[in-house]
Formats: structure tokens, C-alpha cells, sequence
């Protein structure tokens, strides 16, 4: 596996991943992942070198999308296995909340091998305000709405017992492994 240092290019490689159909502009994107756009724009322009993505010019506007025709495109992405993806996004940006203790993550597939929305779980006593930060910026990363439900470890392992029906997804989940804060 290998390890992606910044975290531009991994909510980059990310947002490209969950999105391989999406035409965007730097600035748009920028918005969605909470990215410098020239920042944002170099990285673009290295994996444009690298032939991970093509971009096209419309009036004014530079529109990037992944370019999956490329055979680098696959092999590029399986190398990356778990630094990018949801699990990733998930335990980078979450283990930042104080407060929280785990976090489980239902994932449904679609037809697409891409998921619809992303339903979360999480477990402690965080701010409301800093889950909330948390998850837009999670939301933009990855293109998808996230639906979570909080509990306190006492609340969800009565819960759990009681089999609540409204936390059928997540009984046989294992918790994602939250990077340590720093």
C-alpha cells in the first residue's frame, strides 16, 4: 500500500475516484474538497502529466475529469489500495474531532461499484459543531451525503443488545481505525 503524505493529492486521488465521470473546474473543486485552488491546480497539472487525468478548455473555463480510458488509470489506483478512498477520508478527516471514539461506516453499493451516500455511526461525545464541519468537509471529498447517528458508548451498546432495527447495517461492521490526533 502505499501512502500518500499530502493530504491535497490523497482528497484529490479521492474525490477523483468517487467521481471518474465529473467534469470540474479548479475553483469548484477546490470548494468541494476545502483545497487551495493553486494549490489544487499543480496537483492537477502533475497528474495530468502522469496521464491520470485530461483536461479541456471551454470559453474561459479548464475543465479536468479522471481519464479513465487510460491503462495507467487502474493500476494507478490499485496501487494506491487503502491511502484514498472512504475508509481513508474517514479515519483522516474524523480522527481530528476530539471527542469522538470510533466511527463504523455502511457503505451500500450500486449498480456503479460507487455509492450513493455514505451512513456513519459514530460513537462518543463530540462537539455537534466540529461532527458537523467534519462531515461537510467529508461530503465534498467524496461527492456523496453522509448520514450519521451519535451515541455514547453506554447508549449504543444497549442499542446494539436490544438488535434496534434503525442500526440493522451496522451490527456486523468493525470500527474504522481513527488516525491518532495531533
Amino acid at each position: 500500500m502505499l501512502n500518500i503524505r499530502s493530504s491535497l493529492r490523497r482528497d484529490l486521488l479521492t474525490w477523483l475516484k468517487m467521481n471518474p465521470t465529473r467534469r470540474i473546474w479548479v475553483r469548484g473543486l477546490a470548494q468541494f474538497i476545502g483545497a487551495d485552488p493553486t494549490n489544487l491546480s499543480r496537483e492537477l497539472a502533475r497528474l495530468q502529466e502522469d496521464g491520470i487525468v485530461s483536461s479541456e478548455t471551454e470559453g474561459r473555463q479548464l475543465y479536468y475529469w479522471l481519464n479513465a480510458d487510460s491503462p495507467k488509470v487502474a493500476s494507478f489506483f490499485e496501487l494506491l489500495g487503502k491511502s484514498i478512498g472512504v475508509e481513508a477520508t474517514l479515519a483522516a478527516v474524523l480522527g481530528e474531532v476530539r471527542g469522538l471514539e470510533s466511527v463504523f461506516a455502511y457503505v451500500p453499493r450500486s449498480k456503479t461499484h460507487i455509492p450513493a451516500e455514505i451512513k456513519l455511526l459514530l460513537v462518543g461525545a463530540a462537539s455537534e459543531n466540529k461532527i458537523d464541519a467534519a462531515l461537510n468537509r467529508i461530503s465534498g471529498i467524496l461527492g456523496r451525503p453522509v448520514k450519521h447517528h451519535i451515541f455514547t458508548q453506554a447508549t449504543l451498546q444497549r442499542r446494539m443488545a436490544a438488535k434496534d432495527p434503525s442500526l440493522k447495517e451496522f451490527w456486523r461492521l468493525k470500527p474504522i481505525s481513527l488516525k491518532e490526533k495531533k
